[in-house]
């Protein structure tokens, strides 16, 4: 389950950290070269390296909700999910918009079986219409109602992932 986690989201900070507009300081550079080679060990799924470079950001960059949160997936490939978990809640209280921090919470409790935590934050992350893997969020509910056999929601949300992705 948590190697399906980390092939979802691997990627997401790459686009992240290339849209920034503002001016940079040192530290915050460093952290994202750091971040950049964290994203590339992830896609290799080395996460051991991107632990590693992913750690060493933080020591540049501890505010940043976009690091916590590859964190977590680092750590989700490294079948540490109490980690993943908590570094994923730390870039919730960081940036309390971070859907892509929402949507690995919910697809983890959603894996443990913690459906009411699961919807709670998977709900939370539709609430963003211009959050752009709304598919994802859809179709996690999705298979979150059909293993609790309510299929009729499950139904609208597989309508609703497929509407989000043709977007």
């Amino acid at each position: 389950m948590y190697k399906l986690l980390v092939l979802c989201f691997a990627s997401m900070a790459l686009a992240a950290c290339s849209s920034q507009t503002r001016t940079m300081s040192d530290d915050e550079r460093r952290a994202d070269v750091l971040l950049m080679a964290s994203v590339d060990a992830l896609g290799r799924r080395d996460y051991t390296q991107a632990l590693r470079s992913l750690l060493d950001a933080l020591k540049y960059d501890p505010k940043s909700a976009i690091i916590w949160t590859n964190l977590g997936v680092a750590y989700a490939g490294k079948n540490e999910p109490q980690k993943a978990e908590e570094c994923w809640k730390k870039a919730l209280q960081l940036d309390p918009k971070h859907n892509d921090a929402r949507l690995n919470l919910g697809i983890l409790y959603s894996g443990k079986k913690k459906y009411p935590e699961a919807e709670k934050v998977l709900k939370e992350a539709s609430k963003d219409i211009a959050y752009p893997k709304l598919d994802q969020v859809s179709y996690h509910l999705a298979n979150m109602y059909l293993a609790l056999g309510k299929n009729l929601l499950a139904e609208q949300q597989l309508k609703v992932a497929v509407r989000e992705n043709k977007g």
